[in-house]
C-alpha cells in the first residue's frame, strides 16, 4: 500500500468534499483527506489494486503534484484509525 501527499492548485471546500467522496468509494483507495485551506491531499491506497496515475488523474483539474510517498502496512493504516484508548487496551 501506498500513503501519497500531494499538493494542489486552486479547490474550493465544495470540490474537496466531492473529490474526496468520489475517491472514498473505490475499493482500492483506504484514506482520503483534501485540505483546501491548506491545498493539500493525503491519500493511502492499494497500489496492486489501483495505480497512482489513476488517482492522479481524479484530481488532474486541480494541478495534482505529488509531494511525498511511503509504502505503508495495512496494519499501520488500521492501528492509526484506532482511537488513543483503544490502543492502550490492546497494549
Amino acid at each position: 500500500m501506498k500513503r501519497i501527499t500531494v499538493k494542489l492548485g486552486k479547490i474550493s471546500g465544495e470540490e474537496a468534499m466531492r473529490i474526496q467522496y468520489e475517491l472514498s468509494l473505490n475499493d482500492a483507495i483506504y484514506r482520503v483527506f483534501i485540505n483546501p485551506y491548506l491545498k493539500e491531499a493525503r491519500i493511502t491506497f492499494d497500489d496492486s489494486k489501483i495505480k497512482l496515475e489513476e488517482v492522479l488523474e481524479k484530481l488532474k483539474d486541480f494541478q495534482p503534484n505529488v509531494t511525498g510517498m511511503e509504502e505503508v502496512s495495512l496494519e499501520k493504516v488500521i492501528e492509526e484509525s484506532m482511537s488513543w484508548n483503544n490502543k492502550l487496551k490492546a497494549y
